[in-house]
């Protein structure tokens, strides 16, 4: 499925396509308390379920309903620019939604853009893979920015991005361990060689670390808390 010129790029914009991955929930759960004591409560490994359709297939979108897709077309956005994706105008006036507020791209990105469809409507809609639902607009800037979305200032989670479930509860983990467990303990180099390790550990395995360090709290280093981690 290449992309096509002649049919995708348009006045002032390009044309997007869905993908054919999508991301839909586990059925009905517990309230999702974001302020809650365990922040793996809201992981993509608990909440959501990857579906992998086929060409001639579809996913189904209900009434009210939110499911996560992206992308077909890996964007890159150079430093001199910034994107804003949105939904397509035919498709926007059946009363779907592709970005859900979720619309801008920064400078330096690069990645599957992940696609927050939402049916406003009473009817369910069917959703096949490649359809060209949204457009991404491409605004210059006055110049190149001083740190684009690749900037280590940022820790910016979603460089090469695969459109799938937030990760934001991975950051504050890393935040509430070097701020809160290991306060005036650890030097910032040893919170990061720390991070650097966050991204070996599976989601489950965070979720199985959170609540160790809860439970213990002491720690000379960061070698010393995955080793006493890994012998339990």
């Amino acid at each position: 499925h290449p992309f096509d010129g002649d049919a995708q790029i348009k006045v002032c914009s390009y044309d997007i396509r869905v993908g054919n991955i999508f991301w839909t929930t586990k059925g009905r759960r517990a309230p999702i308390d974001l302020g809650g004591q365990y922040i793996f409560e809201v992981s993509p490994q608990r909440l959501w379920k990857q579906q992998v359709i086929e060409n001639n297939g579809y996913i189904e979108l209900r009434p009210g309903e939110m499911i996560l897709g992206r992308t077909h077309e890996r964007i890159s956005i150079p430093n001199n620019l910034i994107g804003k994706i949105n939904t397509r105008g035919s498709y926007a006036r059946l009363g779907l939604s592709t970005a859900c507020n979720c619309d801008l791209i920064n400078p330096g990105y690069a990645g599957h853009v992940p696609l927050e469809l939402t049916n406003a409507t009473k009817n369910t809609m069917l959703i096949r893979p490649y359809l060209p639902l949204c457009q991404i607009f491409l605004m210059r800037l006055d110049g190149d920015v001083d740190s684009s979305y690749t900037s280590d200032q940022y820790e910016s989670k979603y460089m090469d991005d695969d459109g799938g479930p937030s990760l934001w509860w991975r950051d504050k983990l890393a935040k509430r361990i070097s701020k809160g467990v290991f306060e005036n303990q650890i030097t910032e180099n040893v919170i990061q060689d720390l991070r650097q390790k966050f991204d070996k550990i599976d989601d489950d395995g965070l979720y199985r670390l959170e609540k160790f360090i809860a439970k213990s709290k002491k720690f000379a280093n960061s070698r010393d808390l995955l080793d006493k981690f890994s012998q339990s």
